[in-house]
C-alpha cells in the first residue's frame, strides 16, 4: 500500500502534533476493511492533530487511485443498517430541506445503495442523485433506485449536467483525501440559497474520547476526523455560511451496536447469537454516539 505525504487538509500547514501511532496490518485486510458500517477492525494510519483547524488527519493516506480502487471493490453487507441511517438522516435533514425556496436536484455523495433517495423525492425534489464509489453497494439497492446512482468517487464530472439546490454527504467525510476541495466543488454547483448538509463523527464527543483507540472512528478508512470547530472551518473554507453544528441520536438494531463494541469477536459472536434466539437482535436502540450534523448555505 503505496502512501502519499500531505499537510492539513483545511488548512495546509504542517505543523500537525503527534496524536496516535498507526496499526496496520496488511495481512488483516480484507474486502470488507474499505466497506461501509463494518465491524471494527481497530488498524489506522498515523494520525496528527492540526493546532490551528482542530482536526486529526493522516499525514501519509494512500495514494487517490488506490483509494478509489479500494471503495469500488469492497464488499457492502450492509443494506439493514443503511435503511436505519436513512431514518435517522430523513428526521434531521427535513427541516433544513423545509426551508429551500427551490427544489430542483438533491444530490447524496457516499450514498451507498442509496436509501435515502427515494426520501428526498417524497420532499419534492425534481431530481435525485447518489454518487457512490462500492460497486456492491450499487447492485444492492432496489431496482427503482438503480437508475438514480452513479458510480464514482465525488467529482465534477459525475454532476456537471446537475444543478442542485441541496447536497448531503453523510459518514464520507472522513473518507476522502481532500475534503476541502470537495466542499468546494459542492458549493461550485449549488444554487444561490442551497445547502450542504454533511454527517460526521465528532472525535471530541464524551464516548470516543471515553473509548480512545478503541473507538471505531479510529479506524483505517478515516484519513481525518472532525470537531466542531474543524467542521465549521470547513464550511467557511469552502466559502459556505454555516447555520447549524449540532450532536444528533441514530437508531439501529442491538445486534449492530454490539458488533461496534470494542470487544473481541469470540465475545460478541455468542451475545449475537443468543439475542437471534430471542428474537431482540433487531430490536431498535437509539444511541447518542458521538455523531453530528453541519449545516451551511451558499
Amino acid at each position: 500500500m503505496t502512501e502519499e505525504k500531505q499537510n492539513c487538509p483545511l488548512c495546509g500547514k504542517a505543523n500537525g502534533r503527534p496524536f496516535l501511532a498507526g496499526s496496520v496490518d496488511l495481512a488483516r485486510l480484507t474486502k470488507l476493511s474499505y466497506a461501509s458500517r463494518k465491524e471494527p477492525e481497530f488498524m489506522n494510519f498515523p494520525y496528527v492533530e492540526c493546532p490551528v483547524c482542530d482536526l486529526v488527519y493522516t499525514p501519509t493516506p494512500p495514494g487517490s487511485e488506490e483509494l478509489g480502487q479500494a471503495y469500488s471493490e469492497a464488499d457492502y453487507d450492509s443494506s439493514e443498517e443503511a435503511d436505519c441511517a436513512a431514518k435517522t438522516y430523513q428526521r434531521i435533514f427535513t427541516p433544513w430541506i423545509e426551508t429551500l425556496v427551490n427544489k430542483r436536484c438533491a444530490i447524496d455523495v457516499g450514498c451507498g445503495n442509496g436509501a435515502l433517495l427515494p426520501f428526498l423525492l417524497q420532499k419534492n425534489f425534481k431530481q435525485t442523485v447518489g454518487i457512490e464509489p462500492s460497486s456492491a453497494a450499487i447492485s444492492s439497492a432496489r431496482p427503482e433506485v438503480r437508475p438514480m446512482l452513479r458510480e464514482g468517487l465525488f467529482a465534477e464530472k459525475l454532476i456537471e449536467d446537475l444543478s442542485p439546490d441541496f447536497i448531503c454527504t453523510a459518514m464520507t467525510m472522513e473518507h476522502v483525501r481532500e475534503p476541502l476541495a470537495l466542499v468546494r466543488t459542492m458549493r461550485g454547483k449549488l444554487s444561490s440559497g442551497g445547502l450542504v448538509a454533511i454527517v460526521v463523527h465528532n472525535r471530541r464527543a464524551w464516548l470516543n474520547r471515553l473509548l480512545g483507540k478503541r473507538s471505531p472512528i479510529i479506524d483505517i478508512e478515516h484519513l481525518q476526523l472532525f470537531s466542531h470547530q474543524s467542521l465549521e472551518r470547513l464550511f467557511k473554507e469552502a466559502g459556505l455560511t454555516p447555520m447549524f453544528i449540532g450532536a444528533f441520536c441514530n437508531t439501529y438494531p442491538l445486534r449492530y451496536w454490539i458488533r461496534l463494541l470494542p470487544l473481541p469477536s469470540i465475545v460478541k459472536k455468542p451475545v449475537i447469537e443468543l439475542l437471534e434466539f430471542l428474537r431482540l437482535a433487531r430490536l431498535p436502540i437509539t444511541l447518542p454516539v458521538g455523531n453530528m450534523l453541519g449545516v451551511a448555505r451558499k
